[in-house]
């Protein structure tokens, strides 16, 4: 159970490092944020327009979004050539980041690594109010980003994965 999670997590942040869409004219407004994650397929075209394929993502402005067969937001991800351009900054230190545990709340995270930027959240059902998860993104003075995939429990977000540091030898 625990390798098919990492494998999801490092599916997914690679999808953000990999996934470079063209700009639209007109499509690029910086929209992560308005976009709610009760939205529909139908509610953001109306909203914003087409939008821009992008493998299995349309971009709306600043926003990959991907939906269940139902038209339902099922996930939204900053758009960036390059994590390094999301990230937020941390003086914290990396290496005592991996001692983090499963189920470690984000304060202490934030205590740990400073206030992180989600560069995506995530639907777990097809419902009306599902749970969600977030991806937060920390880069440190080298260059260096680690991302963090927590979960909401009992209104806490707390850490349900860790990635490896990604270094400029590994992007």
């Amino acid at each position: 159970m625990t390798k098919r999670i990492a494998l999801l997590f490092a599916a997914l942040c690679l999808c953000f490092v990999c996934c470079r869409a063209e700009t639209v004219g007109g499509n690029t407004g910086d929209n992560y944020s308005e976009i709610e994650m009760s939205a529909s397929l139908d509610s953001l075209t109306e909203k914003y327009g087409q939008g821009e394929q992008c493998g299995d993502y349309i971009r709306f402005g600043n926003a990959l979004c991907a939906f269940y067969e139902s038209g339902r937001l099922l996930a939204k991800a900053r758009y960036f050539d390059d994590v390094r351009e999301a990230a937020a900054f941390s003086e914290g230190n990396f290496a005592k980041a991996s001692r983090l545990k499963y189920g470690t709340p984000l304060d202490e995270i934030s205590a740990l690594l400073g206030e992180g930027c989600e560069i995506m959240r995530i639907n777990l059902s097809d419902e009306d109010e599902p749970g969600h998860r977030i991806v937060l993104a920390w880069q440190n003075a080298r260059g260096e980003v680690l991302e963090a995939l927590l979960e909401l429990e009992d209104d806490v977000w707390v850490l349900f994965a860790l990635g490896d540091v990604l270094t400029e030898e590994t992007k």
